[in-house]
């Protein structure tokens, strides 16, 4: 029996009638039920995802995406993991019920200039097998390989503030990492922009950006220090976005 199974039936025992228990042998049993307790929130996160049958094969429009590994990443949203191919992130979910309402979150993200990577990522709809299982109808997000210190507002908000920290961002208000700038190109006739810390951050805010998840990345030259990914928005307000605007708004201490 595995070792989670085995801590939940002993704590399953520990909810049935006993008799009255008094002194030193009352104290030892409520700490270890309560040490049984903090196990199996533990483990139920981290040590107990089940493994992806192998291989994993995403078929799409005749061409073929074959996974002979584990994920690479967990993904989130009912995805049955991320994988990566070269700088590109594979996103499976193995169903399409998702499909056309994370179409208009990324669509959404596009047009208001949210940073999600380069080139912007795009769905396409297949099926996935996963090892000896039946095909299943699903869809691939495919998009950037993001670099940098991942952040997860679902595991912290405090991990925001220790990526910029990771990162070694300024803390000056002036600094290319923290603002937003624009290059004009004469010869084309438009503008390219590449979204700085703060700027991405307002724009989080103003498309209500929940469950909020990016990566930080400090190297000299990149266009967007700050990206997200696996993008979910909320119709009206978003807590964690103000948080995040909060964050770097303190960040900058100077000009």
């Amino acid at each position: 029996m595995p070792l989670y199974n085995k801590l939940k039936k002993l704590s399953d025992v520990g909810r049935q009638p006993h008799p009255p228990l008094t002194g030193t042998t009352h104290i030892v049993t409520l700490l270890c039920f309560t040490l049984i307790t903090l196990l199996l929130v533990e483990m139920s996160d981290s040590e107990f995802v089940t493994a992806v049958e192998l291989p994993v094969v995403f078929t799409y429009g005749g061409q073929t995406q074959t996974f002979n590994r584990q994920p690479d990443g967990k993904g989130g949203g009912g995805s049955i993991g991320v994988w990566r191919a070269g700088n590109r992130a594979w996103k499976l979910i193995s169903k399409t019920t998702s499909l056309e309402k994370n179409r208009r979150f990324y669509e959404t993200a596009r047009d208001r200039r949210l940073p999600i990577g380069t080139p912007t990522p795009t769905f396409q709809q297949g099926t996935v097998k996963q090892g000896t299982q039946r095909a299943t109808q699903g869809y691939a997000l495919i998009s950037q390989w993001l670099e940098g210190k991942e952040f997860n507002f679902q595991t912290s908000q405090g991990a925001f503030r220790q990526a910029l920290e990771n990162q070694n961002i300024s803390h000056s208000r002036g600094s290319p990492q923290y603002q937003r700038y624009a290059l004009i190109s004469i010869l084309f006739s438009f503008s390219l922009s590449a979204s700085r810390i703060l700027a991405a951050s307002n724009v989080a805010d103003e498309v209500h950006l929940i469950d909020v998840q990016g990566k930080v990345n400090g190297a000299a030259g990149v266009a967007e220090p700050l990206a997200f990914f696996d993008v979910n928005l909320a119709a009206t307000h978003s807590e964690q976005a103000v948080v995040l605007v909060e964050v770097i708004t303190a960040w900058g201490t100077h000009p």
